[in-house]
């Protein structure tokens, strides 16, 4: 189940605070020959907020399981 990938796939990730300490930048890259036409890279930034409130949930693996197919 998941996303396919091979014995050949390859991950880089990189992880850097900006320079005002406020935003977390991390920069992925990703090949696998078998299953990609080529390479795919890009970058998240998260930002820091001090307001923003979490909330717990309980995870339902068979309901988050639908997602894999």
């Amino acid at each position: 189940q998941g996303v396919p990938s091979s014995p050949q796939k390859h991950t880089i990730e990189r992880y850097a605070l900006s320079d005002d300490g406020r935003r977390l930048i991390i920069d992925v890259f990703l090949e696998d020959p078998v299953y990609l036409a080529e390479p795919f890279s890009g970058t998240l930034e998260w930002q820091y907020s001090p307001t923003l409130s979490f909330h717990r949930y309980n995870c339902d693996p068979e309901i988050s399981s639908i997602f894999l197919e």
